[in-house]
């Protein structure tokens, strides 16, 4: 969040906030991240993605983010540069969560 003059009462929620809100709105208090390469990885073309799964492991969800560099390096300042294109991700669903009941996307252009 950005606010040259906070006493102005003007702010700027930027994109780490935008990825942040995306999870928790997602995702519940006692869900657990996937490990890395089953469910946590990089996307070919930049950004990331984390999956979630409830305690029951019968919900979960996926988070996408394409922050740039220059939005990312706010979180992690050393972080190398590195450039986002557009692209088209594919995700395998297997065992328990391979016929999810009910899907829905979300998208966030923050």
């Amino acid at each position: 969040m950005t606010s040259d003059e906070p006493w102005s009462g003007y702010y700027k929620v930027e994109t780490p906030i935008w990825t942040t809100a995306h999870t928790t709105q997602f995702a519940f208090p006692g869900w657990s991240y996937f490990r890395h390469g089953a469910g946590v990885g990089h996307l070919a073309k930049g950004g990331t993605f984390v999956s979630l799964k409830s305690p029951s492991s019968n919900d979960f969800t996926i988070v996408i983010e394409t922050m740039t560099h220059n939005h990312s390096v706010c979180i992690r300042p050393s972080l190398p540069p590195f450039t986002v294109e557009p692209q088209n991700a594919t995700f395998q669903l297997k065992g328990s969560l391979a016929s999810p009941l009910l899907s829905q996307i979300s998208r966030s252009r923050q």
